[in-house]
């Protein structure tokens, strides 16, 4: 997420010392909570949305950025956390992301117990 990265290190320098070290990486730069319409930043592989399905329409995966036309597939992130005014649900089901505030500036998340997630035992961390 760049609105974590140091604020001297541009989206470009992150993406170009991924692939250096490893060229057949997918970067994935976190676009935020969206359906996916938006580029907050770029380069990316993929483009992300979460907590919001996808346009009626569905997902364009050719875009264009700075003139140049790409292809970003979509990428869904599930949510289910709980923060401040408590359980947060993704409208697609509960799986897992979840937020670390020690240092950042807000208050973490709270995961749910990974028996809430995965009732029938089936689970992977």
């Amino acid at each position: 997420m760049m609105n974590w990265a140091p604020p001297n290190l541009a989206a470009q320098e992150i993406y170009d010392a991924l692939r250096s070290l490893q060229p057949n990486a997918v970067v994935i730069f976190n676009q935020h909570v969206q359906d996916g319409t938006k580029i907050n930043y770029f380069p990316t592989d993929v483009v992300n949305g979460e907590l919001v399905l996808l346009p009626a329409t569905g997902h364009d995966a050719a875009r264009t950025v700075a003139g140049a036309t790409y292809y970003l597939p979509f990428e869904y992130s599930l949510v289910c956390q709980s923060r401040e005014g408590g359980y947060k649900y993704d409208p697609l089901g509960p799986s897992c992301w979840f937020t670390y505030g020690e240092g950042k500036g807000f208050v973490p998340s709270h995961p749910f117990p990974a028996e809430a997630l995965a009732p029938n035992g089936i689970c992977s961390v």
